[in-house]
């Protein structure tokens, strides 16, 4: 019984032995985060493009409609309800979206993510990196910071390790974390043999 309990230290020394190679390795090479160009041009969804620092800039709400006298709304019964009695009644416009003034902004991530599946890594990159540690996409932005574009992308697993160690510390309880993690460990430490 001794034996099958030491026998299971040994996995555990290993990966730990592994994960103090990578980060004294990732130390050694201390890269930091390059700085973000808030005049990079976004290429966006519409096939414009603006300023990264416009993208950033919370959308402006915009001026509220005139104001315009309510006719009186006519009330008809709706045919589709089936438990309406035959006075229930509906007002009219009732089911209208109102979506006049309302719009959606695209996620960072989101953003980030069309220009690295076009190819944009550079835009990619910009876009992750401007994702705020207080916002809840923080700890995604980070791993494929680290896994995509430093260690696939880029071939740099090293420089990938700072961003996954981030996005760990952000959402513990992230599987995808802790799988691109192990990844961006595992290939730094074949890298670090090559």
């Amino acid at each position: 019984m001794k034996r099958l309990s030491l026998l299971a230290l040994i996995p555990c020394a290993v990966l730990l032995i592994m994960v103090a190679v990578v980060q004294s390795a990732a130390s050694r090479v201390g890269r930091a985060p390059a700085p973000v160009d808030l005049d990079m041009m976004i290429t966006m969804p519409d096939g414009g493009s603006r300023p990264l620092r416009e993208v950033l800039s919370p959308v402006e709400p915009q001026s509220a409609p005139p104001e315009v006298a309510e006719a009186p709304t006519e009330e008809r019964r709706d045919p589709h309800r089936l438990d309406e009695g035959p006075s229930g009644t509906v007002p009219e416009g009732a089911f209208d979206s109102p979506v006049a003034g309302d719009i959606e902004r695209v996620s960072l991530c989101a953003l980030a993510e069309q220009r690295l599946y076009a190819g944009d890594i550079a835009q990619a990159r910009a876009l992750y990196a401007s994702v705020g540690p207080g916002d809840p996409e923080y700890g995604r932005a980070q791993r494929r910071i680290g896994w995509e574009i430093q260690t696939k992308l880029e071939g740099d697993p090293l420089a990938g390790v700072g961003s996954v160690n981030r996005s760990l510390r952000a959402d513990p309880l992230d599987g995808n974390a802790w799988q691109d993690a192990s990844r961006v460990y595992v290939e730094s430490l074949v890298s670090l043999f090559r």
